[in-house]
């Protein structure tokens, strides 16, 4: 399981993300949705610096933005 540790207090933090079990009910799925849509809307959001400090390119996000709604990333279907 991957955590986080503060540098300054030495505290660790899971990711919550990896340290929940996934379910596939459908309340799940929706809020499943949601996120991602919410990640791809700010996705859209960002300027050129904070898009170049995360090494993508204005095609990537193009692609990113351009897939359908339900089309998750395959690393998020486990």
């Amino acid at each position: 399981m991957s955590s986080l540790s503060h540098p300054a207090t030495g505290l660790s933090h899971r990711a919550p993300h990896l340290s929940r079990q996934r379910s596939s009910g459908p309340f799940s799925r929706l809020v499943a949705w949601a996120a991602l849509m919410r990640q791809r809307t700010d996705l859209a959001q960002l300027d050129e610096h904070l898009r170049d400090d995360l090494g993508l390119t204005r095609q990537d996000v193009a692609d990113e933005l351009s897939r359908p709604s339900w089309d998750a990333p395959s690393h998020w279907r486990g």
